[in-house]
């Protein structure tokens, strides 16, 4: 929900902001980094498509409120996690169609 909440002080409408959330255990397996299986790791995807950052400054804020949000729930439990990808918006879709992200009607 803190993660959504950066998103719409942004105006980005809530429906649009998936976060992906997956756990993996300490025995390994589901997922590999460099070819090996990490223990205590947790993957989180935060798709960024229906807007790009402006600046390195905004671009370092952003990641910055999102790692401020992240660090006390799993820093202190030693997972590591990765977290944001972004992505031209125009490789974006929405069953098959491209979202109005230029149509302010929508973004209200």
């Amino acid at each position: 929900m803190k993660i959504t909440k950066l998103y719409t002080e942004l105006g980005i409408p809530a429906f649009w902001v998936n976060v992906f959330f997956n756990e993996f255990s300490a025995e390994g397996g589901g997922y590999y980094s460099g070819g090996k299986s990490p223990h205590n790791c947790i993957f989180f995807h935060i798709d960024h498509a229906a807007r790009r950052f402006e600046s390195e400054e905004q671009r370092g804020s952003f990641i910055a409120a999102v790692d401020d949000i992240v660090r006390p729930i799993l820093g202190e439990k030693s997972f590591k996690w990765e977290f944001i990808y972004e992505h031209p918006a125009d490789n974006w879709r929405i069953n098959g169609m491209v979202p109005p992200v230029h149509n302010p009607e929508v973004l209200r």
